[in-house]
């Protein structure tokens, strides 16, 4: 199994390139799960629009609880299943899970963009929570 995972970084500065190069990588590396942190509504327009990502993918409903969120794509003949945990949080921030079942053996990946700035004990929790959920 391959992972991706990418802060998107969602500021305008040069948005539409920096995001279908994302996406072009993003297929190159052909990941089983991709992990986008920071992802605002035009970006998962992008991701609903590029063929070669929608037709290889499954995507996770678009979480977002601030200006940006989460999302996940795990490859669809997977047959994912996706769960977000809230967090204490003064950003926004979930836990999203991705969950696949290979035979009699299960994976779950784990996306998440911990609470930044001067917040240790709160991003503690939050490791925490992600811990037990796993």
């Amino acid at each position: 199994m391959k992972v991706l995972t990418w802060n998107v970084w969602f500021k305008d500065f040069h948005f539409k390139i920096r995001m279908e190069n994302i996406l072009n990588t993003t297929v190159k590396l052909d990941p089983d799960f991709v992990c986008f942190q920071e992802v605002i509504p035009e970006f998962v327009e992008m991701i609903d629009q590029h063929h070669t990502i929608s037709g290889m993918y499954s995507r996770s409903d678009y979480n977002m609880d601030s200006s940006y969120g989460t999302l996940t794509l795990v490859k669809a003949h997977l047959s994912p299943s996706y769960m977000v945990s809230r967090f204490p949080t003064q950003q926004g921030r979930t836990l999203l899970i991705s969950s696949i079942k290979i035979n009699s053996l299960s994976l779950a990946v784990a996306n998440v963009h911990l609470e930044s700035l001067d917040f240790h004990d709160m991003r503690e929790s939050q490791l925490e929570i992600t811990n037990t959920a796993l």
